[in-house]
Order: structure tokens, then C-alpha cells, then sequence
């Protein structure tokens, strides 16, 4: 192999190590973010149903934030503020994912062409 094309191979390399990077960077914050929040957003639901049962009155009704969460954990358990969790990260994460490669890209084509005060605080 001559050294031109050696140096071809290693900037693809170098390329595709960059986009793996992004991808999974991506992909871990959006499972970390949604485990994070998921229960906020269970309790928020619940809270949003609450009295949607009508005149059987068959949905809980809770008198704030703090009373649901602990109505929900002492009811149905702690796994039941992540019910739904695994369809979240399952679209979430690819889409973190490809967020963060996109984020990269644009960096990439937009830092050469920005004067040296906006590329660093665009870093």
C-alpha cells in the first residue's frame, strides 16, 4: 500500500471512530435522561388521567405530585412509575443518537467557515 492511500485508510478510520462515538454518546444520554425522568413523566400522566373514569369513578384520584408518587409506590410498587419505559428508550435512544451525529456534522462544516470567538464558544 503506498502512504497516500494508508493515510485515505486511517482518515476513514478516524471517521467512522467519530461516528460510532457520536452515535453511542448519543444513545447512553437518551436511556440515562429517560430512566432519569420516566417517573416524573408516569406521575404526570396519572395525574392528568385522574377522574378521566367518570361516574364509576374508576381511576384514582390524587391530591398533588408528592400523594400520587406515594400512592402509586405503596399501591402498585416502585417498578410501576417505569411502566412504558422500554417503548420510550426504544425510540428515544436511536434518536438521541442520530441528534448527537448530526450535532457533530454540522460542527464539523460550520467551524471552519466561523471567525475563531464563534467556533470556540461553538465547540
Amino acid at each position: 500500500a503506498t502512504p497516500q492511500q494508508r493515510n485515505r485508510d486511517a482518515d476513514a478510520g478516524a471517521v467512522a471512530n467519530e461516528t460510532m462515538d457520536a452515535l453511542l454518546s448519543g444513545s447512553v444520554a437518551g436511556i440515562v435522561a429517560d430512566v432519569i425522568t420516566h417517573p416524573i413523566g408516569t406521575i404526570k400522566t396519572r395525574l392528568q388521567v385522574q377522574g378521566a373514569g367518570g361516574a364509576s369513578g374508576a381511576l384514582t384520584s390524587y391530591g398533588g405530585i408528592g400523594e400520587a408518587a406515594t400512592s402509586i409506590v405503596r399501591t402498585e410498587g416502585a417498578g410501576a412509575l417505569y411502566k412504558g419505559l422500554g417503548v420510550v428508550v426504544a425510540t428515544a435512544a436511536p434518536a438521541q443518537a442520530l441528534f448527537f451525529l448530526g450535532l457533530d456534522a454540522t460542527n464539523d462544516a460550520l467551524k471552519p467557515r466561523l471567525p475563531p470567538a464563534v467556533a470556540s464558544f461553538a465547540a
